[in-house]
């Protein structure tokens, strides 16, 4: 089985994050980082050492780049909002001009548009899962804990690789989708005028 084949459909798992709008639904993420963990326990205590920092550094990277897509995902929510408002108030006008090819245009635009909206809106609020190393069972686990931790961050770093990659991809589709809804809104402006 190829790796193309074990992910999820994009579209499905967008509209599984819109739906994980509402309180208690999880939202799935692509399984894109699908190396798994190789032994360590033969390695030497420098290059444990090595690889728990790294995995720090991984782990720290990933919580960024988790807050700066739900930046952008905020952004995008706010630029939504204010196109569906111009949208809405350009109702009048395109009922007014009687063209059934303006209406449907304007209809793919308030659509796309809110599905970019709602998309966004996931994106900044859903669940972010993202491996961490839990010091309390750590401080339960028998020496050597070098070999311990960096078992664990080995493990870890791919739950925050998989939806760091899946944030971005639901981010990228909302704003397909907005930049859908607005090319569909000027379309709908443009068959009023002609």
């Amino acid at each position: 089985m190829t790796q193309q084949e074990r992910l999820p459909s994009e579209a499905a798992v967008f509209l599984q994050y819109v739906l994980g709008l509402w309180p208690g639904r999880r939202v799935p993420v692509f399984g894109v980082h699908s190396v798994e963990p190789g032994d360590t326990s033969n390695w030497p205590e420098v290059d444990l050492i090595v690889l728990v920092e790294e995995g720090r550094r991984q782990l720290d990277r990933q919580q960024s780049d988790l807050e700066y897509i739900r930046g952008r995902a905020q952004f995008l929510f706010t630029t939504a909002l204010g196109l569906l408002v111009v949208i809405f108030a350009s109702a009048a006008s395109i009922i007014a001009a009687l063209s059934i090819w303006a209406f449907i245009a304007w209809f793919l635009g308030v659509f796309s548009t809110t599905l970019g909206l709602l998309g966004a809106a996931a994106v900044t609020v859903a669940r972010k899962e993202v491996g961490m190393i839990d010091s309390t069972r750590l401080s339960r686990q028998q020496p050597p804990i070098h070999q311990v931790l960096a078992a664990a961050y080995a493990r870890t770093v791919r739950i925050g690789e998989n939806t760091v990659a899946t944030h971005v991809t639901v981010l990228r589709d909302a704003v397909l989708l907005v930049i859908v809804g607005a090319v569909a809104h000027a379309a709908a402006w443009l068959f009023t005028v002609l």
